[in-house]
């Protein structure tokens, strides 16, 4: 067999794994007797998980008695579990009481206890560093003498045995994991010290991978602000503010511009058009790709190269809602308040490509040039006086008056013409440092779950490796 990953580097230089990682096959090996596992080593046992682990149901104490909530016991639900990003839990978004326990009928399991969600969703797997009790959507697994805690958790977080978990899940509303089937899942079980062996290597290694991964999330937060600040700070105070005169703006949320710029409400700079184009398809309409909400969101530029939806629409509709080169366009309405206003630029116009619904279609007139203008409505200053003047309750919008009303900043043609390209160029590059952590971030996950996986299924033998690791190994990071 081939060894599992490539060698990987830490922020600080340390290697992620072995170097070269060969870690060794088993001598001998036999069929699994499990549907989802071809082959384990000749000495290793499979036992169904109620033979290996008490199996604790959860519950939630009644929501509207006060008494039964902010007391002193953990208590951790699938949600909780969901925000991790290691195997280790100390507590839940809330506590309840000793009063809420009584009243419910949970059990507080120890520490070293294995949680995990049983429904919405299936999979979600910790340990606990202290005693806890559950809600109904999870299960707690307190390991007998048989099973080594780590070991267990590692093997349920695997990906094959995930997997399975998920698979045995029934139900309409929601899929649900049953106690009794949750209890016939078959684990693997080595002998005890080889699932020591095997802990202790993943828990070494784990702590090393998450590290790693929370210094890339961390630059991936730092790419975001930076792109924010960037794009905020030039479209308000130009590209030499040092050197240039300020004036106040006279607009609330902006404190100086350049003393030569102007201040103007969108109305003055770009003509606005509300799209009525929607997905349907008419016998008596002309065929036309459509431009819609998710494509503005998930996209900085309108190019040909997006998948776009077919629609159908009248020859008065496509002439007035036909995208033309650097028209921008904005979100007009959504579900979340940070998702309206998101605008889009268009590069690559074509006859038949046209706004559709929840859209507007920005055109800019002789003040404003679209890269500029779509630079600046992505301001966070100007995105948040949008926000300020959505209104609903289930889906927020805004009123044709609120986005010609918004105020901007209007430098020279030929500033906006220079500021539109210098973002161009400096945004591109945060955004492909931004793609570049990302995928490095997916890559190590990966690299993660297959080291996961062929060690608890005895594809490796770790026995030698996780001898050579230091009595004081690297601990695990805390967790969110």
């Amino acid at each position: 067999m081939a060894g599992v990953g490539t060698p990987q580097q830490t922020d600080d230089g340390q290697r992620m794994t072995d170097r070269p990682l060969l870690l060794p096959t088993y001598p001998e090996y036999k069929p699994s007797g499990i549907p989802w596992l071809d082959e384990i080593p000749s000495h290793w046992e499979t036992r169904r998980l109620k033979y290996v682990a008490r199996i604790i149901g959860g519950a939630t104490p009644s929501s509207i008695v006060p008494e039964y909530w902010d007391g002193d016991i953990t208590w951790i639900t699938p949600q909780d579990l969901g925000k991790l990003t290691g195997p280790y839990i100390d507590e839940g978004a809330r506590r309840i009481t000793r009063q809420g326990y009584e009243s419910c009928g949970t059990t507080t399991a120890p520490s070293g206890s294995i949680v995990l969600s049983t429904r919405a969703p299936i999979g979600h797997v910790a340990i606990l560093n202290n005693p806890a009790c559950v809600n109904q959507g999870c299960r707690l697994l307190t390991p007998n003498s048989a099973i080594h805690s780590e070991y267990l958790y590692y093997t349920l977080k695997s990906v094959r045995a995930n997997h399975e978990l998920k698979s045995l899940g029934q139900g309409t509303t929601f899929m649900e994991l049953s106690r009794m089937k949750l209890a016939s899942f078959r684990v693997l079980l080595p002998p005890p010290e080889e699932q020591a062996a095997i802990a202790r290597y993943l828990t070494h290694k784990d702590a090393l991978i998450q590290r790693f991964l929370q210094g890339k999330r961390r630059m991936l937060d730092l790419l975001k602000q930076l792109r924010k600040s960037t794009i905020h700070y030039t479209v308000t105070r130009g590209l030499d503010p040092d050197n240039t005169p300020m004036k106040p703006s006279g607009i609330p949320w902006i404190d100086e511009i350049p003393a030569h710029w102007q201040t103007r409400r969108l109305k003055y700079v770009a003509e606005m058009r509300t799209s009525n184009v929607d997905k349907h398809v008419k016998d008596d309409e002309l065929p036309v790709r459509l431009c819609n909400y998710v494509d503005v969101y998930k996209n900085d530029f309108i190019t040909q190269d997006i998948a776009f939806m077919r629609a159908t629409a009248t020859e008065k509709e496509i002439e007035k809602f036909r995208l033309n080169r650097n028209d921008v366009i904005i979100t007009k309405d959504s579900e979340t308040w940070n998702d309206i206003a998101v605008p889009a630029l268009v590069k690559e116009p074509a006859d038949d490509l046209v706004c559709g619904y929840h859209l507007a279609l920005l055109r800019p007139k002789d003040l404003m040039l679209g890269g500029y203008l779509f630079r600046v409505l992505q301001s966070q200053v100007i995105a948040h006086q949008f926000s300020v003047e959505a209104h609903g309750v289930i889906r927020y919008g805004l009123s044709q008056h609120a986005i010609k009303s918004v105020r901007l900043p209007v430098p020279p043609l030929e500033e906006q013409e220079a500021i539109a390209e210098y973002l161009d160029d400096r945004i591109a590059k945060i955004d492909a440092a931004t793609a570049g952590t990302s995928r490095l971030i997916d890559l190590m996950e990966q690299y993660r779950k297959s080291l996961i996986h062929e060690l608890v299924t005895g594809a490796r033998d770790v026995r030698k490796a996780a001898a050579a690791i230091p009595d004081d190994p690297t601990p695990n990071p805390p967790t969110p």
